[in-house]
């Protein structure tokens, strides 16, 4: 299936009012911006917390530009204990998978499979009667720009073990095919300039990363770029 695309100005999902004592939120991310606008506002990806009208409810957000990286709040932001940040930063047009727990009182964020924040003496989660949102804050600000892919809740803690199970990197128990929509290059273009689009299959389900690697006959990758799943030249032919 394909990612849900968002445009960072007027689109979002709504799933409506789910209501959690304890929550594990998964999703995967591919990121375009840093941050939002001129002021530089995080960027949500799960969100069902009302934040500065009480403090209620939970959500899942990123801020590279602010330093804070994957970060998560139950309830007001003006309370430093509500609050867990990772400062680990999520590169941009890359698939990255983003989780948080939530259990009595203590948080836990993963990013890309790894640990990278915990923190207990957080307050509970409180309820309140609106809708969970992915992409989106519910005061309307905080547009995410990029894709979300396999959004995911539990409505209990997940243990590491499971958490870091979630995570799977692209393996296969056979070959994949991987090919090129296009196989020729066009003289005098420009940096940046798309030769084709590239497409695997095999018998994992995805989703796929591309990217250029070292090794035998790689003395032309200077020469490219990927991006997502365009190929683009890095200099005029």
């Amino acid at each position: 299936a394909s990612a849900y695309a968002f445009n960072g100005i007027n689109n979002s999902i709504s799933v409506g009012d789910i209501d959690f004592q304890s929550v594990t939120a998964s999703a995967w991310v591919y990121p375009l911006v840093d941050a939002s606008g001129p002021s530089n506002f995080s960027l949500s990806l799960v969100d069902k917390n009302r934040d500065a009208i009480s403090s209620s409810g939970f959500g899942m957000y990123y801020n590279n530009q602010a330093g804070y990286g994957l970060y998560s709040q139950v309830g007001i932001s003006s309370d430093p204990t509500t609050t867990i940040f990772s400062k680990a930063l999520l590169s941009l047009q890359q698939w990255h998978h983003c989780l948080v727990v939530y259990d009595s009182g203590k948080a836990s964020l993963y990013l890309d499979g790894v640990l990278v924040a915990s923190k207990s003496g957080m307050p509970p989660i409180s309820q309140n009667d609106e809708s969970m949102l992915f992409g989106r804050a519910l005061w309307g600000g905080n547009l995410f720009s990029g894709k979300l892919d396999d959004i995911a809740l539990w409505n209990r803690a997940l243990n590491s073990e499971e958490a870091l199970s979630i995570y799977q990197p692209v393996t296969t128990s056979g070959p994949v095919s991987l090919d090129l929509s296009g196989n020729t290059i066009t003289e005098g273009l420009p940096a940046g300039t798309e030769i084709g689009r590239l497409s695997a299959t095999g018998n994992s389900s995805g989703p796929y990363v591309f990217t250029l690697v070292q090794g035998t006959g790689d003395s032309g990758n200077s020469a490219f770029t990927i991006s997502d799943n365009q190929l683009k030249s890095a200099s005029v032919f």
